[in-house]
């Protein structure tokens, strides 16, 4: 099978992959790279223009390859280092464009690129922690979700009787409202996370019965638990 892409042919998915590489511009992990690694360097005495051409031949990215290529020939023009990073705007940002600048004033190149570094590998890592949150909270999204739709089926289907004629039914509804109390209160954490973020969260601090919590956390499992033919034994 031949596969076609802005009229090129490529006659296999890894070629595809390739040209789709292309497109992708530099991750925000590739400009942290790529600052930590020119920090180093020029701290080790290498010119700009050797770091760049050392840089531009390990970068894996073609945009960001072509990016520092550009970066290079600027400099070799003449222009300094903030203004050949101030034509990629959307890449650097204004305020790391700025620093470099004051940086290239001051005499002081290094140490703000360590500076930069040391900031951008902080944002990385929280990014990092919110995408973990995100994973982490789309799976104890679904176990309440099981157990609503779960409870709600055997309702549907009257698997006990007609409905109100069982005490069985009365239990049901309970675990529907503790399930979907509990699933308010994730997406209600997923709402604090932004605010954490924005520096905006008031912290409070509140009793809760552990039995409680004991009892709500078996009741939205159990579902779950019987899904996977497991046995529950109470007291």
């Amino acid at each position: 099978m031949i596969l076609r892409l802005r009229g090129r042919a490529f006659p296999n998915l890894k070629n595809l992959s390739s040209a789709l590489n292309w497109s992708s511009g530099p991750s925000k992990k590739d400009i942290l790279d790529f600052t930590t690694q020119l920090a180093v360097m020029i701290r080790a005495g290498i010119s700009i223009r050797q770091a760049l051409d050392g840089i531009a031949e390990q970068t894996s990215n073609a945009r960001f390859k072509a990016v520092l290529q550009e970066i290079k020939a600027d400099i070799e023009s003449g222009k300094q280092f903030s203004e050949a990073i101030a034509r990629h705007p959307k890449l650097f940002g204004p305020l790391y464009i700025s620093m470099v600048r004051a940086s290239e004033m001051s005499g002081a190149f290094s140490r703000m690129l360590d500076r930069i570094a040391s900031a951008l590998s902080a944002r990385h890592a929280s990014e990092t922690r919110v995408r973990q949150f995100v994973a982490d909270a789309s799976h104890e999204l679904r176990t309440p979700l099981n157990a609503i739709i779960g409870f709600a089926e055997v309702m549907e289907l009257e698997s006990f009787g007609p409905l109100g004629g069982n005490g069985k039914y009365e239990e049901y509804t309970k675990s529907i409202r503790e399930a979907g109390g509990h699933l308010l209160s994730l997406i209600n954490d997923l709402l604090d996370l932004s605010k954490i973020e924005a520096g905006k969260l008031e912290l409070e601090s509140v009793s809760y019965p552990v039995r409680r919590l004991i009892d709500d956390t078996a009741s939205i499992f159990s579902v779950v638990a019987r899904d996977k033919a497991a046995v529950a034994m109470e007291e």
